[in-house]
């Protein structure tokens, strides 16, 4: 009630002022435009000041209530600044920031506000060309959160009471900088309700560094039951999209996984080093260590212990060199599609096993070399000299990929595609056609899946005829090789 009291008369007053220096009422006299200007500079003083009193009362009132959510701290920084990027444009002053992947509980309006009148404070007493460096690390259960200048500093005498209200360093100052002189007062009483501490270190000359710490959110460890005692498979979402990670999982546990969250690939490596997963769904756009890098770590755990991986991300897919098979099951841009992230899922959770290929063609000695760059790869190899071996072969067990050729005495490859549309569903089977000659356009038709390649021995290598083996694996098909 009393801030509505005072600040509508006060914003009626600046406004009629303004109206006025546009000419409302007419032109006025240089004169006049000058104390025009001085009352209309002075309301913005006032204002500010009867805003700043207002808000130190309701926090240490404690009517000002918090909206405690998480947040990472690098989310915070980048608001904060790009909100004083005007003001220290002005000033000719560049921003930087340096910040460690940390999620913190707080009421990110609330240390917006810390952020910008220390920075506010940072630009009025720094020189034109110099920086100012934002920092957040991670502590012990807490984020500490720096503000760094090159201006005059502060000597040590001045440190006590500086968060005190109406305290300035140099009574000058309120005159030449302006400020109401409760700008840190505001933000030793927004840290203190967040339960953290603020302190400054400064010497004159060598500029400030005004600290303060937040809560730092610590997820509960999440440890998955021994084999024996597992019902659900579980997924590790990596995203530093706290709201996403929150669909993730209520999308995943209606599914009947088990979700352990973690939101930087620190921590995801973390967790992985001491638990196995079923597969790993995950963001490139982390702080810190990126998706790319942490998708280079999982791919050298051995094949044991190596989740297949889901990428989630606004980035189009980029390629990786030297990816185990199978292991990026596949990349999928944002928005999320559900369908299709649910059905790479099940192909994870059937990738738990060994990855085994059935190669099919007439050629002793081309099976041969076909098994050893497989194998290489980590791939295990089946071979059948015919359709009809090959499809006894696959009816026992159903293989991940096929490679296939297509004229074979004793079953050819259209006898193989034919008992597959009829007795599996092959557009689940990545289909390799390795054949001395392309099909015509009649027998592509007969050949064609959802998923298969098509690949003439003449013409493909061995590096890229393994590539295509391991891409069909990781489903990440090309729509430019599928056939028409």
């Amino acid at each position: 009630m009393v801030s509505h009291e005072i600040r509508t008369p006060l914003t009626s007053f600046r406004g009629s002022l303004v109206l006025m220096a546009g000419g409302v009422v007419g032109e006025l006299t240089g004169q006049g435009e000058e104390l025009l200007t001085i009352a209309v500079s002075n309301t913005d003083r006032l204002i500010r000041l009867i805003s700043d009193i207002l808000d130190l009362e309701k926090i240490e009132s404690g009517k000002m209530e918090l909206r405690i959510s998480s947040f990472q701290a690098e989310e915070l920084l980048d608001r904060a600044i790009e909100e004083m990027r005007g003001l220290a444009a002005e000033g000719g002053i560049e921003i930087e920031k340096k910040v460690e992947a940390c999620l913190v509980d707080v009421d990110s309006d609330a240390v917006i506000q810390i952020l910008t009148n220390l920075i506010s404070n940072a630009v009025k007493f720094s020189e034109p060309g110099s920086r100012i460096s934002l920092a957040a690390r991670c502590l012990e259960g807490e984020a500490e959160i720096r503000v760094e200048d090159n201006g005059r500093g502060i000597p040590s005498g001045a440190f006590d009471g500086i968060f005190d209200r109406f305290r300035q360093v140099d009574s000058s100052d309120r005159r030449e900088k302006g400020g109401t002189g409760l700008g840190l007062a505001i933000c030793s009483a927004i840290v203190t309700q967040h339960g953290g501490r603020i302190w400054v270190e400064s010497e004159p000359g060598e500029g400030s560094i005004f600290f303060f710490t937040l809560p730092r959110t610590e997820p509960a460890p999440v440890r998955i039951p021994a084999p024996r005692e597992l019902v659900k498979p579980s997924v590790l979402v990596c995203e530093d999209d706290i709201d996403f990670v929150r669909l993730m999982k209520v999308i995943l546990e209606n599914e009947g996984y088990s979700v352990v969250p973690t939101y930087s690939a620190e921590e995801a490596l973390a967790y992985l080093d001491e638990n196995e997963v079923a597969a790993v769904v995950l963001n490139i756009n982390l702080p810190g260590m990126s998706g790319i890098d942490l998708l280079n770590e999982i791919k050298g755990y051995p094949e044991s212990r190596r989740p297949p991986a889901i990428v989630l991300s606004v980035e189009e897919r980029v390629e990786i060199p030297d990816l185990p098979a199978p292991f990026l099951l596949d990349w999928i841009t944002k928005p999320l599609d559900e369908t299709r992230l649910l059905a790479r899922l099940k192909a994870a959770i059937k990738l738990g096993k060994p990855v085994t290929a059935l190669v099919v063609d007439d050629d002793p000695d081309l099976c041969s070399v076909i098994t050893r760059l497989l194998e290489n790869r980590n791939i295990r190899v089946e071979t059948a000299a015919n359709g009809f071996e090959a499809v006894e072969k696959f009816r026992k067990a159903a293989p991940d990929p096929i490679v296939l050729d297509i004229v074979m005495s004793g079953g050819d490859g259209f006898y193989v595609m034919d008992v597959l549309r009829d007795e599996l569903e092959p557009r689940k089977i990545p289909i390799i056609v390795y054949s001395a000659s392309e099909p015509t356009a009649e027998e592509g038709k007969r050949l064609a899946t959802e998923t298969t390649m098509f690949l003439a021995k003449l013409k493909t290598s061995q590096d890229d005829f393994v590539g295509h083996v391991v891409e069909m694996l990781n489903g990440l098909l090309p729509d430019a090789s599928r056939p028409k």
